[in-house]
């Protein structure tokens, strides 16, 4: 699935990289690692977007090869409200699943209802 095809789409995409990770907001949101061409690698949530992805900057896990590539763009949709987080995240990794049959290569289980 591409990223453009998320709903609702993101508010903010650029390159999965520190530059863009540090100009992020600390607020709570939702946030997609793609490809060059747009496929979603992994989705994700955090209370705090920029130090999360920090953290996925400095893991080795999000840096590997997978079946579609490495990950090098980022979108964002950041959220007023920490608690409907979850089901942000769950909406668009049913529309993966829907999409694609599987989840993205990187999410390894569901989000919690």
């Amino acid at each position: 699935m591409k990223v453009f095809s998320l709903v609702p789409s993101p508010t903010f995409i650029g390159a999965f990289d520190y530059r863009s990770v540090a100009s992020l907001p600390e607020t709570p949101g939702c946030y997609v690692l793609s490809n060059a061409s747009s496929d979603i690698i992994y989705l994700g949530q955090a209370l705090n977007l920029r130090s999360r992805l920090t953290q996925h900057l400095n893991a080795a896990r999000h840096r590997e090869m997978t079946p579609l590539g490495r990950a090098s763009l980022l979108s964002v949709f950041c959220m007023e409200e920490p608690l409907s987080l979850s089901a942000h995240e769950r909406g668009w990794l049913n529309q993966c699943e829907l999409c694609d049959g599987v989840l993205p290569p990187l999410n390894k289980i569901h989000a919690p209802l």
